[in-house]
């Protein structure tokens, strides 16, 4: 049996489609079981130690995923009290996390993440640790803007490499490790896409697969943070949100980063398949708190 936390979402729904493909028993932990079908289903957060425990019953493994909270008043503390409940319960865990671990200075909703390895390290359970970089589907934010306007901002250098990882590649790799039973230990697993791009660069492709011209525009913190602002976010998820794209035009991508072969999704593969390049229905998602 394998439980797997977040089965609404991206990443967690995916990761259940997966296992379910590979014939694994499954069993979920969700706060609306009414959302989920066709698998064995524990109401509740896995915040809780009494739901993990609950539906750890007979696992071998955890998938743990922190979800966002719009309103959290330290994330921080959100990604630790989760790492808690899940450290205190299970001995087997797969977890998405980030690259860049090791960076020195502040990288909010990234050194969340980090701050939920520690915990989980210090428990002694079997971990991997997945480390995606900067989520593709992060983009979809701008889909609209992109597609219509021929308008790509974001608040990153221009002109600094971006590692990228698609979603998809991540919930392949948890899939396959937590099906995998001969791994213990502790470990981090990089998730690289093949892809060298910069945002403008990242334009250019995104210009070649709609055929249209495309536009890089790099907005300024103070843009970046009022537009989170006007998204009625939390003042401690706007921070994180903001430190991490300090971070990121710091290159924290590079600290702590484990030579990792560069596969999976391309970005132009990924752009294809988008809403950025279909239909303006659903171009808007929501805005993620890591990677």
């Amino acid at each position: 049996m394998i439980v797997v936390t977040t089965p609404t979402g991206q990443i967690g729904r995916r990761v259940v489609e997966l296992l379910r493909q590979a014939d694994e028993p499954v069993r979920v932990i969700a706060r609306d079981p009414a959302k989920v079908r066709g698998v064995d289903v524990v109401a509740g957060s896995h915040r809780d130690p009494a739901v993990l425990r609950k539906a750890l019953d007979g696992a071998r493994s955890l998938f743990l995923l922190v979800p966002p909270d719009r309103q959290s008043t330290d994330v921080t503390e959100q990604y630790v009290s989760y790492a808690r409940a899940a450290a205190a319960t299970a001995s087997r865990i797969v977890a998405v996390s980030s690259i860049g671990r090791g960076y020195p200075e502040p990288a909010g909703a990234l050194a969340a993440a980090w701050a939920m390895d520690d915990v989980i390290e210090a428990s002694g359970a079997d971990y991997r640790s997945l480390r995606p970089a900067y989520f593709m589907e992060n983009l979809l934010a701008g889909a609209g803007m992109i597609r219509d306007e021929g308008v790509f901002p974001q608040p990153l250098d221009a002109d600094r490499p971006l590692p990228l990882t698609a979603t998809e590649d991540i919930a392949a790799t948890a899939a396959r490790l937590l099906r995998d039973s001969t791994w213990s230990g502790q470990d981090s697993v990089p998730l690289v896409s093949p892809d060298d791009l910069t945002p403008a660069g990242m334009a250019e492709v995104m210009a070649d697969v709609l055929g249209r011209p495309v536009t890089y525009r790099q907005q300024s913190i103070a843009e970046y943070r009022s537009m989170l602002d006007g998204f009625g976010l939390s003042g401690s998820f706007v921070a994180a949100l903001t430190e991490m794209a300090r971070a990121q035009n710091d290159g924290v991508y590079g600290y702590g980063r484990q030579p990792a072969a560069r596969t999976g999704t391309s970005f132009r593969d990924w752009l294809r398949t988008s809403s950025i390049a279909a239909t303006p229905e659903g171009a808007r998602t929501r805005v993620r708190p890591h990677s």
